[in-house]
């Protein structure tokens, strides 16, 4: 199964050219998860990977914030029977004004499909607060200098690293 997956992230996913990525950087190559992870039965193999990286923490929920974070999510609670939450980039201007959607309940974790330095990440970790948060789970790591989640000492796991396809870029 993990073999599956990482040989569809490096045939359908990842892509070579000039791209800008959520930090205005810029690089040769994106991890474009989202066209796979809208696919159910690659969600439902995606979700039995993350559910093992999951158990590495006591955790009571799984969140994120962002696209990438809502298919995981979903995937992760409906098959761990878990909670879940959602993080807001910044509180609703409609309803009750929430910037945590759904069951919220410490201590949790938080999903992304791909972590560069983490900045989006440590901004959810840091709207929910850093001592409710166990770790990050996530499925490529592209190993970048200057990852916040190191430098903060926050605790995470990736399906695959970007090491793992670095012979793809050659």
């Amino acid at each position: 199964m993990r073999l599956l997956l990482k040989n569809m992230i490096r045939y359908h996913c990842l892509k070579l050219g000039q791209f800008v990525l959520v930090s205005g950087e810029t690089s040769s190559y994106y991890y474009d998860l989202k066209s796979i992870m809208f696919d159910g039965p690659i969600l439902n193999m995606i979700s039995e990977l993350l559910l093992r990286e999951v158990d590495r923490f006591d955790v009571k929920s799984v969140g994120g914030m962002g696209l990438g974070a809502g298919p995981l999510i979903s995937a992760v609670v409906l098959k761990g029977n878990m909670k879940g939450f959602y993080i807001h980039k910044k509180a609703k201007e409609n309803g009750i004004g929430k910037r945590v959607e759904g069951h919220f309940e410490p201590p949790a974790l938080v999903l992304e499909d791909v972590i560069n330095k983490g900045k989006s990440v440590m901004k959810a970790i840091d709207i929910i607060g850093r001592r409710y948060i166990a770790g990050v789970v996530c499925i490529v790591d592209r190993e970048v200098d200057g990852n916040l989640l190191r430098q903060n000492g926050i605790k995470y796991y990736s399906l695959f690293k970007h090491s793992d396809f670095a012979a793809q870029l050659q």
